[in-house]
């Protein structure tokens, strides 16, 4: 299964989290550390707090800075 995003991505919560989760909220940023092989799921790490989550919905979620090192001014 293919995911939007990839090991080593900088993500942040949409406005979609908010009403899938209480802690990645709106706004709220991670690093993305697993991907779901069987079902389009990711597991991330918190940036500023370092908590983990795993099987989280890609879709409740927006790339901020790739793997590679480019960044989404949009979403930053």
């Amino acid at each position: 299964m293919m995911s939007k995003f990839k090991v080593g991505d900088i993500i942040k919560a949409n406005a979609l989290a908010d009403k899938r989760y209480t802690i990645t909220s709106n706004g709220w940023k991670g690093k993305v550390t697993k991907l779901g092989l069987k079902t389009d799921t990711i597991s991330v790490l918190g940036v500023s707090d370092g908590t983990s989550f795993s099987v989280l919905d890609p879709a409740c979620f927006d790339l901020v800075e790739s793997e590679t090192g480019s960044i989404n001014y949009d979403i930053y």
